[in-house]
């Protein structure tokens, strides 16, 4: 067994948050909608909070770049459009390549491409959209 007493404490939590971000990944693989991610999520034991975590926007990028490497889904697509306000809190977008604004699909926006990305993701809750 392993002795981390000497370990420095930034050690030690970067291996807790990689651990919870495996954790979340593994709650929620091979989800195949929005609304069927979150749930996932919540029969696991994670909470609503959880979900708005930036662990659990790292670990649904790592499985939707699964989901993609096996053909199973659309990646995300990420885009800086900076308006031309001084307020910088929504100059990234981001969507599905295959994104139809027709149909409802939600788009993510937010001050980096990470919180972009996250939003989405929150987005796709409201939405019953099999992304």
């Amino acid at each position: 067994m392993a002795d981390f007493t000497a370990c420095p404490q930034s050690t030690l939590d970067g291996l807790d948050k990689e651990l919870r971000i495996i954790r979340m990944g593994a709650a929620i693989r091979g989800f195949t909608s929005p609304k069927d991610c979150i749930a996932k999520a919540l029969r696991a034991g994670f909470t609503v909070v959880d979900t708005c975590h930036h662990d659990f926007a790292e670990a649904l990028r790592r499985e939707l770049h699964r989901q993609r490497q096996e053909g199973e889904r659309a990646k995300i697509v990420t885009v800086y459009d900076p308006p031309p306000i001084p307020l910088r809190d929504y100059d990234w977008h981001a969507t599905f390549e295959d994104f139809d604004p027709e149909r409802g699909w939600p788009i993510g926006r937010g001050a980096t491409e990470f919180q972009a990305v996250l939003d989405l993701v929150h987005n796709m809750d409201a939405h019953d959209v099999a992304a």
